[in-house]
């Protein structure tokens, strides 16, 4: 079982101490991580890509948000997903739901008592106890998913990346196209895979 979320901070480039104001959504950042979680993580997001033939990202938690920090892009006409430095709203990102459910209960408890999520589809989770059991379900099946809460036309499963000390450091997520996966096929053919590697990378950390 996971314990806490392993936090990470943003600054400007060159200097990470200094934090810098909020960007638009989904816009590129700089994240200030320890130097070898992307170059790590990047061989088996590429493995992933590979394997599922669909883009494979890792991303980790910044004061509510998904941050993303490494990413294997599949080579289509039109891409999906984020690029990296790009943040999504936790409540409904695959993603964020699996690094919400590695938060100290405290934290947990704080950002659901804060609400006030955006409605970003007519299928956003945006109430407490819809979000809440969200979580829980991310905490107990070992994995999120996030259909068509975004973007309509997307979906996206995420699985957690845990440390030698059972800390959830990040979370590694398979987006895709709602046409070309079935929400079946993204949990019973995707989601060992991802598991796989998320967990291979866990033993490098």
């Amino acid at each position: 079982m996971p314990g806490d979320v392993v936090p990470f901070h943003v600054g400007e480039a060159g200097d990470p101490g200094r934090a810098v104001d909020e960007p638009p959504l989904n816009q590129p950042r700089v994240p200030v991580l320890p130097a070898p979680l992307p170059a790590l993580a990047q061989p088996h997001l590429v493995a992933a890509r590979d394997q599922l033939g669909e883009s494979v990202s890792l991303a980790v938690w910044q004061d509510g948000w998904s941050l993303f920090v490494a990413r294997a892009e599949a080579q289509r006409l039109v891409a999906t997903g984020v690029r990296i430095g790009a943040r999504l709203p936790a409540h409904c990102s695959a993603t964020g739901k699996v690094l919400l459910a590695g938060l100290p209960e405290a934290e947990l408890a704080a950002f659901l008592a804060a609400g006030g999520w955006p409605r970003r589809t007519a299928h956003t989770l945006v109430t407490t106890g819809a979000v809440a059991d969200a979580v829980r379900e991310a905490a107990e099946s070992g994995f999120a998913t996030s259909d068509e809460e975004l973007e309509l036309g997307m979906r996206a499963l995420a699985v957690p990346v845990w440390d030698a000390r059972g800390r959830t450091v990040a979370a590694m997520s398979v987006s895709t196209s709602t046409a070309r996966v079935t929400a079946g096929e993204l949990r019973d053919h995707f989601r060992p895979i991802l598991a796989e590697r998320a967990t291979l990378l866990g033993k490098n950390l």
